[in-house]
């Protein structure tokens, strides 16, 4: 029972952080810079992607599916016990779960606001059956940018959490 618990959450917490993290890089390394090149096109892209929530949906649910089960596998397999005898596995995992956790949060208070700003705009601008005003043009390209920023930052820390946590099942 213990066993198949354990490769549950493996495998959830693999397959939640493929989705995540590859997600996020997928979207800064392809979707924005084309976005970005497309111009107007690009811009109403993303105001569909915004209106129909299904890219937050994916990043909460993965982030979500992913921090919990690492939360519960790190509990079970008593990393903290290994954590206060030196091991070194256990400190390059621990190291891999606080970037992973501060991935997390920074998915919450900084890529999710950025994007729930978005998702308001692209519905906002939706509801008035006319082009965008300057003033919301002037704003999307602002968030824009702010998604981009976000999502590097994000891609970053998810990216390093993935290496220590990798780097932590060889040694």
């Amino acid at each position: 029972m213990y066993i198949t618990v354990i490769t549950i959450l493996r495998v959830l917490h693999i397959v939640g952080s493929v989705a995540w993290i590859g997600g996020g890089m997928f979207l800064v390394n392809v979707v924005f810079p084309t976005v970005k090149e497309a111009g107007p096109d690009g811009g109403k892209f993303m105001q569909a992607v915004g209106r129909s929530g299904r890219l937050s949906r994916l990043f909460a649910i993965s982030a979500v599916t992913t921090f919990l089960s690492g939360l519960v596998l790190y509990g079970m397999m008593r990393y903290d016990r290994a954590l206060m005898t030196g091991s070194l596995a256990a400190i390059t995992l621990t190291i891999g779960a606080g970037l992973g956790l501060l991935a997390f949060l920074h998915g919450i208070f900084g890529s999710g606001a950025a994007a729930n700003r978005s998702a308001a705009l692209a519905k906002e601008i939706a509801a008035r059956n006319a082009p965008p005003t300057p003033e919301q043009v002037q704003l999307g390209q602002t968030l824009a940018g702010e998604n981009m920023r976000h999502g590097m930052i994000s891609m970053v820390l998810g990216g390093l959490a993935l290496l220590f946590m990798a780097a932590a099942q060889t040694i």
